[in-house]
């Protein structure tokens, strides 16, 4: 196309420049007409193709999100099965648990259960303190290992925070940050009973 423009203005010049027979101007003038027309269809047809990449481009943008949406489905819908699942076997644990529990003091050494002369004898070891001396030291460490990391790690997060934003009202607006002092002036001066 850049060359049709170019041979255009050539043809131009020439014309202008010298005196032409009129019969070859008449035959310059209709080739020169004819080329603009096409020059007129290529710029439409090539704005056209433009137009029609930016809808495509639009629309495989479009479909994308689209298929995005449905893996987004697709997963939440999976974790709520999963959920479900967790659920109940969180109920059935939660069912046998005490019963497990009993059934494991019971089966330990700290009771015994014989028969005696006047019906069944129930007695209960001397040493029962020793079970929950080790039980109660044990859930309670148990529970600190879970809740510790949790709280150091939420500690070393809010260090960071504080680290690299000291003075968060400043960053917000100054006008803020200068009503943020006023006011922590004022809080020093009111007396505390």
């Amino acid at each position: 196309m850049h060359h049709h423009v170019n041979y255009l203005r050539e043809c131009e010049r020439v014309e202008a420049t010298t005196a032409v027979a009129p019969e070859l101007a008449a035959d310059r003038q209709k080739l020169h007409s004819r080329i603009q027309e096409r020059l007129y269809i290529a710029n439409k047809e090539i704005r056209a193709i433009k137009v029609r990449a930016s809808t495509l481009s639009e629309r495989l943008d479009n479909e994308i999100d689209l298929y995005n949406h449905q893996l987004s489905i697709a997963i939440a819908e999976s974790t709520r099965r999963d959920n479900a699942t967790m659920q109940a076997m969180t109920l059935i644990g939660v069912l046998y648990l005490p019963g497990t529990f009993i059934s494991g003091i019971f089966g330990s050494n700290f009771f015994d259960y014989s028969p005696g002369s006047n019906g069944p004898d129930w007695n209960m070891s001397s040493k029962f303190w020793v079970y929950w001396a080790v039980t109660i030291p044990l859930t309670i460490l148990t529970f600190l290992s879970w809740a510790v990391p949790g709280y150091m790690v939420k500690l070393w997060k809010q260090a960071v925070i504080r680290i690299k934003s000291p003075n968060i009202w400043a960053r917000i607006s100054p006008t803020m940050s200068s009503s943020r002092k006023a006011s922590d002036h004022t809080e020093e001066k009111i007396p505390q009973v």
